[in-house]
């Protein structure tokens, strides 16, 4: 078990694995919280539970993580000014945090389903987003971003075709 059994529902798990052989584990506490916490090459807990974000305040869910050199990028659906916004931060080997939370998206529209990947030097996030320009309709959104700085290595981009119909759960290999 990673998380502690009792307690409100947990969710939405993710993980990625570290260089060491560990890994970093995020969930979805009771819809509105964020947690993470590191294991060793032998499953074993290295230590508690912590905060993502660790100091923002608003409901938080959907973690993705990616392993990148000397540590993890975490991203997290988190509260914008008028709409929910993608989230990422950078974390050290020890899962704390590296730099600033860096906001992925540059709309703030309905956005869900977050993915995580890295390619060489480069982080890809993919989110799940309600379509621009009045469709009705679920897209899925990306953008690149440099892996030691999460400054945004371009716009956000479409991996697929124009769509009318549905686009949701991205994931990224």
């Amino acid at each position: 078990t990673v998380a502690t059994p009792s307690g409100p529902q947990q969710t939405q798990p993710a993980v990625a694995l570290a260089a060491d052989g560990g890994a970093l584990v995020a969930w979805t506490v009771g819809g509105v919280d964020v947690e993470a916490q590191r294991f060793d090459a032998k499953g074993k807990p290295v230590d508690v539970p912590f905060h993502l974000p660790a100091k923002e305040l608003g409901k938080h869910s959907e973690p993705a993580l990616a392993s990148v050199a000397g540590g993890f990028v975490a991203g997290w659906r988190g509260p914008g000014s008028t709409s929910d916004v993608v989230v990422l931060q950078r974390l050290d080997a020890s899962g704390q945090p590296n730099g600033t939370e860096t906001q992925a998206t540059s709309t703030l529209v309905k956005q869900q389903g977050l993915a995580l990947g890295t390619q060489g030097s480069q982080v890809v996030a993919c989110w799940q987003a309600w379509a621009a320009g009045g469709s009705s309709h679920w897209d899925v959104t990306c953008r690149l971003f440099a892996a030691a700085t999460l400054v945004p290595a371009g716009p956000e981009f479409s991996p697929h075709a124009a769509a009318t119909t549905d686009q949701t759960a991205p994931t990224v290999a």
